[in-house]
């Protein structure tokens, strides 16, 4: 039986990040649409807000 390992795995980071940022701008863009330019101020604080929470979090709870 042959032992085949598989290589190392592609690195997708930048299409995640791209992709991401693809999703957030269409996202912010419908609640523009639906709710007004207020809405995507606070929608993109509150973003903001909760990603520098979890990116605190994380780096306090690392080991």
């Amino acid at each position: 039986m042959q032992h085949h390992h598989p290589g190392e795995a592609p690195d997708y980071t930048n299409a995640f990040l791209a992709m991401m940022g693809l999703i957030v701008f269409m996202s912010l863009f419908v609640v523009a649409a639906l709710f007004g330019f207020l809405w995507v101020i606070f929608s993109a604080v509150g973003f903001d807000r909760g990603a520098h929470f979890a990116a605190r979090r994380v780096a306090r709870h690392k080991i």
